[in-house]
């Protein structure tokens, strides 16, 4: 919740929330692709009692908001009702509903005086907060049901990295959230990066683990792939698979540059590593991203 949302009834988007670290169970869901700590050998809540990483929370539609005394409890209230928070982080000891820091949205103390209602509006929305598991439809920012693109036809690939130099090269640029681009700085020199994506076995948990870098969801063995090249400048990118164990190479893109692409079908092996190169030449400042879409 944003200090700019303050006094709004209703806060238009779903509330971050975290949650103590026993109430999970191993595993993110979709959005979350990653479990804070050390996921499988740290949640260790009740059995049929804990969460996922990632989970929507929702108020059932007879929650009764007006009970509550503060109108910060019930904006947060309302807007749980109709959009829900997902649970983003885990914490030690507590349940959170995360805020803009010095938005105002925390009443716990006002002007150094404790807030005798805040604490009662807050464990009774706790109390009453239960996890979407099912749904009969979708609903877009306008309240119009709609049916959304299946998560295996959307693209699959991100440019977030870890990225490391190659070949003895420096690193250079970073990824922009905001432009879904990575931008590179103008170089005196040429410059080469990499990332590493593993294909993995999608029930296992260990899967969303720092140690090694995985796809979200694989790449379907023996489906055909459009890789598109989207960007500005000096700059290409190339999409390789190989064998995990590097015994096999089972295809590239070659080097493409903004505006180029690329069709490629993906091995059967369900087994491989893929490599994302970054080239830059020596120059001006460009940006690029590799999109890999279902044909």
């Amino acid at each position: 919740m944003l200090a700019s949302e303050l006094g709004l009834d209703i806060v238009p988007h779903a509330l971050a929330i975290g949650m103590d670290k026993n109430a999970f169970m191993p595993g993110p869901v979709w959005p979350a692709t990653l479990e804070d700590y050390s996921g499988a050998t740290t949640y260790k809540g009740v059995k049929g009692q804990r969460f996922p990483m990632g989970a929507l929370l929702i108020l059932p539609a007879d929650f009764n908001v007006d009970r509550l005394g503060l109108p910060e409890s019930r904006a947060i209230a309302r807007t749980l009702k109709k959009y829900g928070g997902y649970i983003v982080d885990a914490t030690v000891g507590s349940l959170n509903f995360y805020a803009e820091t010095g938005s105002g949205w925390n009443k716990c103390m006002v002007a150094g005086k404790y807030t005798a209602a805040f604490s009662p509006d807050m464990q009774a929305i706790k109390a009453a907060l239960r996890q979407v598991i099912a749904q009969s439809g979708y609903l877009d920012r306008d309240g119009k049901r709609f049916t959304p693109t299946p998560f295996r036809a959307m693209n699959l690939l991100s440019m977030r990295g870890p990225w490391q130099g190659y070949n003895g090269s420096k690193t250079f640029g970073r990824y922009s959230a905001a432009s879904d681009l990575y931008q590179a700085e103008a170089t005196a020199d040429a410059r080469t990066i990499r990332q590493l994506l593993y294909t993995h076995a999608e029930n296992d948990p260990d899967r969303f683990k720092w140690k090694k870098q995985s796809w979200n969801l694989n790449p379907e063995p023996g489906a055909k792939y459009i890789v598109r090249a989207i960007g500005e400048g000096d700059i290409v990118a190339t999409l390789s698979v190989k064998k995990s164990n590097y015994k096999a190479n089972y295809g590239s893109t070659g080097k493409l540059a903004p505006g180029q692409s690329a069709t490629f079908t993906w091995p059967i092996d369900p087994g491989t590593v893929t490599e994302v190169n970054i080239d830059k030449p020596k120059g001006a400042a460009a940006s690029i991203r590799l999109e890999l879409v279902k044909a």
